[in-house]
């Protein structure tokens, strides 16, 4: 049985119903099958959980519902700025229910200020893999954030940084397996790069140092997804530390 997953879009998923908020204790959350190691000192992030709709692969007539869990994790800044937010998307457990699933038709691409780059597509692709990144650029303005997740982040008090790349990295496993991630992050936040690695910087002055720490997210997350334990550290960014933490911060 051929099936193919609903096209791939770079904004966060419509399909998101209720949002609860909490306060992670340390650098590791659980995404479904999935254990996140994020950078940073302990208790550095919010964690809010996402719940929502399973994702849908459809084909050959035939419809599956992958069951799958969503987190939004915002680095706690003290002024709360958002300088890093890191959205996460993957299948509840196992490697995946199906087999058989096949990628046709899904493509790999960027528009103007976009970097994009991803696995050769053909008639039995057994695997969907994409990188995107873009340039820094105001990525409410542009909506690139889900209207839910903007809003969520508006009541719980956060501000966005003006200018801020929009990062994703999604794997698909001819199992059903996923991980998708969607990273916003300023550009001072991600780290330097040599000087002449900028030379080689993608199409339409997408930096270089957005480029390579695009690709470590990538590389982690396809990882994830073909190994047992489905861990996926995060590439290190440079958050200040939070020596004052945020004092609205608070179990819900």
């Amino acid at each position: 049985m051929r099936l193919s997953i609903n096209a791939v879009t770079m904004g966060l998923g419509s399909a998101l119903l209720v949002c609860v908020a909490h306060v992670h204790a340390g650098q590791e959350v659980s995404v479904g099958r999935v254990d996140v190691r994020l950078p940073g000192e302990d208790d550095a992030w919010q964690v809010y959980d996402l719940k929502g709709e399973g994702l849908r692969f459809a084909g050959s007539g035939v419809d599956f519902q992958q069951s799958g869990e969503w987190k939004v994790v915002v680095h706690r800044s003290a002024n709360r700025v958002i300088d890093a937010l890191l959205w996460f998307r993957a299948n509840s457990s196992g490697k995946g229910r199906f087999s058989g699933v096949q990628y046709p038709g899904e493509q790999c691409e960027g528009a103007r200020g976009v970097f994009a780059e991803g696995s050769e597509q053909g008639a039995g692709a057994r695997s969907f893999q994409c990188l995107q990144v873009t340039v820094p650029h105001n990525v409410v303005a542009a909506n690139n954030v889900n209207p839910q997740v903007k809003n969520l982040m508006a009541k719980e008090g956060w501000t966005w940084s003006p200018s801020m790349h929009a990062i994703a990295a999604r794997q698909f496993s001819h199992s059903g397996a996923f991980v998708e991630v969607i990273a916003f992050v300023a550009p001072e936040s991600l780290p330097a790069v040599d000087p002449a690695a900028e030379d080689q910087a993608g199409k339409d002055g997408v930096s270089a140092k957005s480029i390579r720490w695009g690709r470590l997210l990538q590389e982690a997350a396809t990882d994830s997804v073909y190994s047992i334990r489905g861990n996926l550290p995060v590439p290190d960014l440079r958050l200040p530390a939070a020596h004052e933490k945020d004092p609205s911060a608070t179990t819900r």
